[in-house]
């Protein structure tokens, strides 16, 4: 638990505990009994306290990260929905746990957003959806670990980094326990038996586990695809909510459906290309699609990248000229202390010629 809560505070340096906002609940709950093949779902609350709603509230919640702990030989997540944040599952190798992230999208419509829509201000769900595998198993579990939440005071006309954010940890875990009924054999009688075995033989086709795409492209956007990867990130313009999405599968006798490209928005930027092999087993491509910096920002990026570059010539220059004004007094110190040495050394022998001539004199 230490590790995974120290990883995600080294991400995200320079972060402090805040007093003001706090969780006051976190919850994990779902289905209690789920067969094998078909599909589940785990429901995560995390509800706060002392959230101020409204877009002319300045502090709100711009991320929330927790870990899952599961068997992957019994359970594969095939789905996050978390309303108001765009969500990913990323694999913590180690910690050996998968952690779902969660950002805030950009504001759509409600009152649950604050700083003018750019941070979220209210409580926080997520649907996690899974399927259970072939197994012996007759239970399995899920468990939620810990809890990080970054917040941000946006009070500031200005652009914020991960230096401004600061974090609420809760360091706490909710374990979900679903039961798995194992498929049961129906008894057939030794007449039936020997009645049905040539038919069987005959006729019993093994159908194909190829649950695969074979080609993965989208419209005007770069994908690098890889049959084996199932999880990519796409950066388009912003406000396109739409994407032209073809695809095609390894088997002919595997089937495909493109879930949320035709709407962006309504599906927290994530679309979903679900094959079904032809023994019926599935697996899920998913595009994370994230939106590119205009020109404005970029330019803006350039610009203090310049006034950083040219803050260190003039740093530079303003440090050669010290140190030769330095050297140039020192050149002028010597030389002062040159010509009093000398005049004192003139001094000195003008006054021993008058006194040799003064002794000459009382000789004579």
């Amino acid at each position: 638990m230490k590790k995974f809560v120290v990883g995600f505070l080294l991400f995200f340096a320079f972060l402090v505990k805040v007093e003001a906002v706090d969780i006051r609940g976190f919850k994990v709950s779902g289905s209690s009994e789920v067969k094998i093949g078909e599909e589940g779902t785990i429901h995560i609350d995390i509800q706060f306290a002392g959230l101020k709603k409204g877009l002319d509230n300045t502090e709100g919640i711009w991320m929330i990260a927790y870990g899952l702990v599961y068997d992957e030989d019994v359970i594969k997540i095939t789905d996050i929905n978390t309303p108001n944040f765009n969500s990913v599952l990323a694999y913590d190798k180690e910690d050996k746990m998968y952690v779902v992230l969660s950002e805030v999208a950009e504001y759509q419509s409600g009152n649950d957003y604050c700083a003018l829509g750019e941070l979220y201000c209210s409580d926080y769900s997520a649907d996690i959806k899974y399927i259970v595998k072939n197994t012996t198993k007759t239970n399995s579990s899920i468990t939620a670990v810990g809890v990080v939440v970054y917040l941000l005071d946006m009070n500031e006309d200005r652009e914020y980094t991960s230096e401004d954010a600061e974090t609420i940890i809760l360091e706490d875990s909710k374990k979900h326990t679903v039961s798995i009924p194992q498929r049961k054999n129906t008894p057939t009688s030794s007449s039936n038996k020997k009645t049905n075995t040539n038919i069987s033989s005959s006729k019993t086709e093994t159908k194909s586990g190829n649950k695969f795409l074979k080609s993965l492209e989208i419209e005007n956007v770069d994908i690098d695809f890889d049959r084996q990867n199932t999880d990519y990130i796409v950066y388009v313009e912003k406000g396109t909510n739409k994407l032209n999405v073809k695809a095609s599968v390894e088997d002919k006798n595997a089937t495909y459906k493109i879930i949320g490209a035709d709407d962006l928005n309504a599906n927290q930027n994530i679309v979903r290309v679900e094959v079904t092999a032809q023994d019926k087993t599935k697996q899920t491509y998913y595009i994370r699609v994230k939106y590119k910096k205009n020109e404005q920002n970029q330019i803006n990026d350039i610009m203090k990248e310049d006034v950083t570059s040219k803050k260190k010539v003039d740093s530079k220059k303003n440090e050669k000229k010290t140190n030769n004004a330095i050297l140039k007094w020192i050149g002028i110190g010597a030389g002062v202390f040159f010509v009093i040495g000398l005049i004192a050394f003139i001094i000195s022998k003008v006054k021993d010629r008058s006194i040799d001539k003064k002794l000459e004199s009382l000789d004579d």
